[in-house]
């Protein structure tokens, strides 16, 4: 290739990311401006916390727990926090969470770009931008949006660091582990996210000892980043641990009431609170009595037990939004048809004029569904079973089918093992998007490739 082909390809590479961003910005502001999500208990506890490290300079709710909450998201809202009141603290951080989401998209761009080409980055780019868990999100002042930007940049620099070569490698792969240590200090559940990176990475090709390292370099920072905050509570509370809510989330998942509510609806979430007010417990002590009622109705209900895993299972995969006009199908289909060359073969052909109907009537249903709920965004009903089919099968330039199942799976039993929240999900749900953009970006090749060239696809961005 040549300079000047190869300075215009940067510079269509610009123009496409640019472009994204002025389209993500646009949803997310409007967004911004018109969705407001109801208050809830966890929102002012956040709250609670960033207001007290910003003007205490320390973590502690007006009820005294010192160790609910992991620390990250409530030193994100302290940053913010200027003795203003808590309406337009809370202003503040939502506009500053909007700004996460629009980055979030263009990385999700930049990772689909990497891993496949141009095609899959615009439709990764724009169908983060219009999914709606991502849109809800940004309007809560809750700690999953600020965990999908950490759990992007880490993936970003870890994909960075394949194909880098010396100190470049090196330099990516620590800002991977950084950001994966900073994920662990949002969500506790998260620290688990970082052990598939470290096995992917023992897995790659290469010399052992660069492979051991690699993996060394994945877990130390989030290893010490999670001994720090357990001795800080150690002192604080007298107990080594990284939260004491999550006695009452395995609890909420393992009762008597959990069949006749699987969803958690109507959950009993205020048990925490009740324990420490009506028997005079420590954070700790009521953090353990929750433990200790969930084991129990493990021990004594195995067969309840494994028919609540399906019904998690079940509750864990459902939409939680209401629905909207198929818009993803609506992105899909014309990505595939804008082929830069018509296909050769009978087969491929045909494919492409099946394509075509199934814009057309893609592009009905669309107008029909938009008239009645005039919701545009793309909801998981849509992109969980492409998805999901897309990332078992997927196929891309640098073989990360493994780690992509790996994360999802992980994070699935773990909000099975306590509570399946389909926003739990949505934490991991960018996987699905960027899955779907390389199915598409690999039909596209399919279609584009000669009978007598090879199958593989097009490494062309």
């Amino acid at each position: 290739m040549s300079t000047a082909g190869s300075s215009n390809l940067h510079r269509g590479d610009a123009t496409v990311f640019i472009a994204i961003a002025i389209a993500a910005a646009a949803v997310h502001i409007v967004a911004l401006l018109y969705m407001r999500a109801p208050p809830s208990p966890d929102a002012a506890e956040y709250l609670a916390l960033g207001k007290s490290l910003a003007v205490n300079h320390e973590l502690v709710l007006p009820t005294g727990e010192r160790a609910k909450r992991m620390p990250a998201y409530p030193w994100f809202i302290s940053l913010f926090s200027h003795a203003q009141s808590e309406e337009k603290l809370q202003d503040d951080v939502l506009a500053a969470q909007c700004v996460i989401a629009i980055a979030v998209s263009v990385m999700l761009a930049v990772i689909a770009w990497r891993i496949a080409d141009r095609r899959a980055a615009i439709l990764a780019g724009l169908t983060s931008a219009l999914y709606a868990p991502h849109l809800y999100l940004q309007t809560l002042c809750l700690s999953e949006m600020l965990l999908i930007f950490f759990l992007a940049i880490a993936l970003a620099c870890y994909i960075a660091s394949l194909t880098a070569k010396g100190p470049a490698m090196w330099l990516t792969l620590t800002f991977a582990a950084l950001s994966l240590a900073a994920a662990s200090l949002t969500r506790a559940n998260a620290a688990v996210l970082a052990f598939p990176f470290a096995v992917d990475a023992l897995l790659r090709a290469g010399q052992m000892r660069v492979r051991i390292t690699r993996a060394v370099v994945i877990v130390v920072p989030l290893s010490l980043a999670l001994i720090a905050w357990g001795l800080r509570n150690q002192r604080e509370i007298g107990k080594f641990t990284l939260s004491t809510i999550g006695g009452l989330n395995y609890y909420l998942g393992h009762n008597d009431k959990y069949a006749a509510d699987p969803g958690l609806a109507n959950a009993n979430y205020g048990a925490f609170d009740r324990l420490r007010r009506e028997k005079g417990v420590s954070e700790v002590e009521a953090d353990e009595m929750l433990f200790a009622r969930g084991r129990e109705f493990m021990k004594e209900h195995p067969r309840e037990e494994l028919v609540n895993f399906f019904r998690k299972t079940v509750v864990y995969h459902e939409s939680a939004v209401t629905s909207a006009a198929p818009t993803l199908l609506l992105l899909i289909f014309p990505a595939i048809l804008l082929v830069r060359r018509p296909p050769a073969s009978r087969g491929r052909k045909l494919a492409l004029q099946l394509a075509r109907v199934a814009l057309v009537i893609t592009a009905i249903l669309w107008i029909a569904e938009f008239w009645q709920t005039n919701r545009p965004w793309i909801t998981p009903s849509t992109l969980l079973p492409i998805g999901l089919v897309g990332l078992i099968f997927l196929k891309d330039r640098l073989r990360l089918r493994f780690l992509f199942i790996s994360l999802y799976i992980l994070e699935m039993f773990v909000a099975i093992a306590f509570i399946p929240l389909a926003r739990l999900r949505w934490t991991v749900d960018f996987l699905l998007i960027l899955a779907i953009a390389v199915a598409v970006s690999r039909i596209c090749a399919w279609l584009e490739t000669r009978p007598a060239e090879s199958t593989a696809p097009s490494a062309a961005s």
